[in-house]
């Protein structure tokens, strides 16, 4: 599991994370932020978990290009 201080809301499980144009993780969860995500001040605790996207194709023995 990928670890991050992203801002996750309910609803937002299955989601990709972005870093540019790739997608590194799924989102599993965390702890969900009552405030605009935009307010960096709001929940200086945030936490979310995503699951690293790599293992889904590696499971199912898929290629990636």
């Amino acid at each position: 599991m990928l670890e991050t201080s992203l801002c996750v809301r309910h609803g937002d499980s299955g989601g990709p994370m972005f870093t540019g144009t790739t997608t590194l993780g799924i989102n599993s969860g965390g702890n969900y932020a009552d405030q605009a995500c935009g307010n960096t001040d709001a929940q200086t605790d945030r936490v979310s978990f995503h699951h690293p996207v790599q293992d889904v194709p590696n499971k199912q023995d898929l290629k990636t290009y």
